[in-house]
């Protein structure tokens, strides 16, 4: 079983005030929480990784028409770690709502391996836990994960290669890419900008958002070769699994209002159909 490491510090540790806290997203982001209509068909999202208070407004904005989609087979959900390869978990994912079951498909690939360890620390997969388990309350025992590290250090082949078999496993299911944009500030150790900083983080993700809606791996990697961008290849395992569908910008913010100029991250949520 893995544990809910990050319950009490970036989200609420306990079964009600979490329903609460993420009823609050919903209607602080998008306004509600999902219907039960199942009238859209999304196949995969973006979401940021910060804590609730944060990007959990945010990540609404992708998980509400999630929600409003038919449930699949299996949520495949991609996160970030060191290392160069694709890292599988075996392991249900525990939650103050419940238990995620993992579905235990193994990826018979050169370039995937399994390792419990680093899914143990791992932030990105966990924040997104509780809101799968809020938008499929109805249907939480049908409830399926393959939770996905993707090292730093994998090669655009690698990649493609990877997110070519998982097409080619002929489930279904839907994709849930954790990715966190500009960070900016000292206690980050990040300072890609000198001058009129808020104006060139602004473009560079702009530039970003472009990239993904038209799928340009090429321009990812290139451009994160500036930025340093935590999560950069598991973006385009991510992409290039969905590659084909419609993307739409949902919402794209930063946190100044929240943690002030000096250090501040920016975010995203995006829906592919």
């Amino acid at each position: 079983m893995r544990k809910a490491v990050f319950a009490g510090r970036l989200y609420e540790n306990n079964l009600g005030m979490l329903n609460s806290q993420i009823k609050e997203c919903f209607e602080n982001g998008p306004g509600s929480s999902p219907s039960n209509s199942q009238a859209k068909n999304i196949s995969g999202i973006i979401v940021p990784s910060f804590n609730y208070k944060i990007s959990g407004n945010a990540a609404a904005y992708a998980y509400k028409g999630l929600g409003e989609s038919r449930l699949p087979e299996i949520y495949i959900l991609i996160g970030a770690c060191d290392g160069d390869k694709i890292y599988l978990s075996f392991e249900d994912f525990e939650s103050p709502l419940g238990t995620a079951s993992n579905v235990k498909i193994y990826l018979r690939n050169d370039h995937v391996a399994v390792d419990e360890t680093l899914h143990s620390s791992s932030r990105d997969i966990e924040m997104q836990i509780p809101f799968l388990q809020y938008i499929s309350r109805d249907q939480i025992e049908n409830l399926k994960i393959m939770p996905i590290l993707v090292g730093n250090k994998c090669n655009k082949e690698k990649l493609i290669d990877v997110a070519n078999f998982i097409k080619n496993m002929n489930k279904d299911y839907a994709v849930i890419t954790c990715f966190n944009m500009i960070k900016y500030g000292k206690d980050f150790g990040k300072l890609p900008f000198i001058y009129q900083v808020y104006y060139e983080v602004n473009n560079s993700n702009m530039k970003i958002l472009d990239m993904i809606k038209n799928f340009d791996i090429d321009g990812l990697l290139k451009i994160n070769d500036k930025l340093n961008l935590d999560g950069i290849n598991a973006l385009c395992l991510g992409l290039q699994i969905v590659r084909g569908n419609d993307a739409e910008i949902l919402k794209y913010e930063d946190s100044i209002n929240k943690t002030g100029e000096d250090n501040f991250v920016t975010y995203c949520s995006i829906a592919f159909s």
